[in-house]
């Protein structure tokens, strides 16, 4: 997740969600340096490493078997270099000096987004929103959560509730006229759930009228919600000490899950969309912060769901908007304690002898190990990895070896490429152009 930061705490455009994602990473590297000596301690030591390994370059480039000409001509050698710039790049975020400056001027430019009443505009001269209030107070609010809270973010958010406050109570005053009026009941939108999820984060037992209405109408009518509307109230029905409700909320929510030992535990329905933010990375993240909130002991639901999480990042090691790669970086959030300690190693067992591991990479725990075998098409070997420590680990085994072409099957794991070449019904001329056509199915 460390490594996520860099990329979030530039603001390449001035807006709302920009400004208040980067003022978050950067709040989060300062609080790191501040509280985590193993992580400040582990930068130091990438420093100083020398050698034809080191901690700065990425397994790929330690790999360097794999790197034969076919591969060069391949993105992933380039995603080598990418990944050992990603490293450069995080030593460079974990300055002090740099991190004070980008919060000093991140913070000032979105100071200049909130208004007079307390809003906040999405660009300078836009007028302000209760959507756009609602996600940069919400991101502020759980950074004060996750740090030593800052008297002027304190501020900024009191200021911000001030205005939510009333176009809540309009919103509310609607509600009840046309419940009035048609007989019905109105569910709450996405954002009065987000300002209610918001309100109790930062204020923890305020609750007005208009929030015990709002609370109420929460339990209603189940069946409208999405998932993720329905996992971010069982948190809200968790705050508001409607335990039972939110339980029988979260069990819902656990029955949508599909569970795959390659992709972990995620939504694979029509349910889990997130409003004109269409995508599932909201929904996950929603999902996580559930079942930490309501039970939190069942850490094997959380982990699969983390790791689906996980490989839903990009190359660069994060996630699609800045909006998402922060929540990404809440759900994996332990209270606000960052650890960079391994553990224990593994041990890597095949045919029940040890494989001697190269001495583990600084503060990331990466190990390789190679092993000559006597490869016979009717002969099977068995590899074991013991690991004992918590959390997730990563891994990959590959073996090289010729093979015939015509012995080679058809595989594919997540992506499927098609060549077409399509050419005319008559015989081509020499010189002639042909017209390939390439298609990529996820699978």
């Amino acid at each position: 997740m460390i490594q996520a930061l860099p990329y979030v705490a530039d603001a390449s455009e001035k807006n709302a969600i920009s400004l208040v994602s980067a003022y978050y990473a950067n709040r989060l590297g300062k609080q790191i340096i501040s509280t985590s000596p193993s992580i400040k301690q582990t930068i130091e030591q990438w420093k100083k490493e020398t050698g034809k390994e080191t901690s700065m370059m990425s397994a790929l480039e330690k790999n360097q078997e794999l790197k034969s000409l076919t591969l060069d001509e391949t993105p992933w050698v380039m995603d080598a270099k990418n990944e050992s710039e990603q490293k450069q790049q995080l030593v460079r975020f974990l300055d002090e000096n740099q991190l004070q400056n980008k919060l000093t001027s991140t913070f000032s430019s979105l100071k200049k987004l909130q208004n007079s009443d307390g809003s906040f505009s999405w660009w300078p001269g836009m007028k302000g929103s209760l959507y756009m209030t609602v996600a940069v107070t919400k991101t502020l609010a759980r950074l004060q959560n996750l740090t030593s809270p800052s008297p002027e973010v304190t501020n900024m958010i009191n200021a911000s509730f001030r205005f939510m406050d009333k176009k809540v109570a309009k919103c509310v005053a609607e509600m009840k006229r046309y419940e009035k009026r048609y007989n019905t009941t109105i569910f709450p939108s996405d954002d009065l759930c987000d300002y209610l999820y918001t309100n109790a984060l930062f204020y923890h037992d305020r609750a007005t009228n208009d929030i015990k209405y709002l609370i109420d109408r929460l339990t209603k009518k189940p069946t409208d919600l999405t998932i993720y509307g329905k996992a971010n109230t069982a948190v809200i029905l968790q705050q508001y000490d409607k335990v039972e409700k939110a339980r029988e909320y979260l069990q819902s929510i656990k029955e949508y899950t599909v569970y795959t030992e390659e992709k972990g535990r995620y939504f694979d329905s029509k349910n889990a969309y997130y409003s004109w933010r269409d995508y599932k990375i909201p929904t996950e993240v929603a999902a996580i912060e559930a079942i930490k909130t309501i039970t939190p002991t069942d850490g094997k639901t959380l982990v699969e769901m983390q790791r689906w999480l996980f490989c839903r990042r990009s190359v660069r090691r994060l996630w699609d908007t800045p909006l998402n790669s922060v929540n990404a970086i809440w759900a994996f959030m332990n209270n606000g304690n960052w650890l960079m300690q391994n553990g224990e190693h593994a041990t890597l067992m095949l045919d029940n002898k040890p494989l001697q591991t190269t001495q583990p990479t600084a503060g990331l725990g990466y190990v390789k190990a190679t092993q000559t075998v006597d490869f016979q098409s009717s002969e099977s070997h068995d590899l074991v990895i013991s690991k004992a420590s918590t959390g997730t680990s990563w891994g990959a085994v590959y073996a090289q070896f010729f093979q015939t072409s015509t012995d080679i099957s058809d595989a594919s794991s997540g992506l499927k490429i098609k060549r077409e070449v399509l050419v005319d019904s008559v015989l081509l001329k020499r010189g002639k152009a042909l017209k390939l056509v390439i298609r990529c199915v996820s699978v």
